[in-house]
């Protein structure tokens, strides 16, 4: 079998596939049409009426199939599309409820936590909530992405102090210094680089300087988390070292009697 019978071949069948596909979507009309050919070879005389009824079977075929099917079509489509977002706004309200309810509780859960604080704890997190608050603002007049990541860093740092502080309260007494002096000069280093960010030259470098000194003072606050956490560390270690010299003066590691 040659090339150009195959080709041929593939273009005989690619018009038939085509063809089918036509009458398939054609049908009636196709039937209409071939009812009049066979009306005119067996009755040779196609009356009036007969053309009429198949000139208007055709004109409503083609008006359903061209005007109401795509109508109706759009029209249940619609409605589907407004249950969809009937549904996905039930699901975001619920969700908002589910997310409002949640914050909530935890919101009543911290404030617990901190009431049961002593004082000293409940005024270093009441300073620490707002220097990030401050910062917060701050951060809204940069447009320094650089010096915006600093802030959100040192932001991240003090929260964790603050939950720190919660699971080992007495250590604020030992943070004095950083709400009366770190905290104020910092809002303050962020202040001023707001203001130098609206000039169009800064000869000194002062921005520079500004966000070389933030990358410090965040490696400051990090090793001042740590440190809280270090200090817990040692003092259980230390009572455990104690409860160990005890429990072996005592001459408990092997009779109990020995307490009496």
């Amino acid at each position: 079998m040659s090339i150009i019978t195959i080709i041929v071949i593939v273009v005989i069948l690619g018009i038939l596939g085509c063809l089918l596909e036509w009458i398939r979507d054609n049908i009636v009309p196709i039937l209409i049409v071939a009812a009049i050919i066979l009306g005119l070879i067996f009755y040779r005389k196609p009356t009036i009426g007969i053309v009429c009824v198949s000139a208007i079977g055709i004109a409503i075929y083609m008006f359903v199939r061209r005007v109401l099917v795509p109508l109706f079509q759009r029209i249940r489509n619609g409605f589907v599309e407004k249950k969809k977002v009937r549904l996905l706004a039930r699901e975001a309200k619920n969700e908002e409820k589910r997310l409002k309810h949640e914050l909530q509780e935890s919101m009543r859960r911290e404030n617990e936590t901190i009431a049961a604080l002593p004082d000293g704890s409940r005024e270093f997190i009441r300073l620490s909530k707002t220097f990030s608050d401050e910062l917060e603002q701050e951060k809204k007049r940069i447009n320094d992405q650089e010096m915006v990541r600093l802030i959100v860093d040192c932001q991240k740092v003090v929260n964790e102090i603050c939950s720190e502080i919660k699971l080992f309260p007495e250590a604020s007494s030992r943070l004095n210094k950083l709400t009366s002096y770190y905290y104020p000069t910092i809002s303050k280093l962020v202040q001023k680089y707001s203001v130098y960010e609206q000039r169009r030259n800064d000869e000194n470098n002062v921005k520079r300087e500004i966000v070389s000194t933030m990358e410090e003072i965040n490696q400051a606050l990090s090793r001042v988390a740590d440190n809280i956490k270090g200090s817990d560390d040692i003092d259980i270690l230390s009572d455990i070292s104690v409860m160990k010299q005890m429990i072996e003066r005592d001459g408990l590691k092997n009779d109990f009697n020995s307490l009496k």
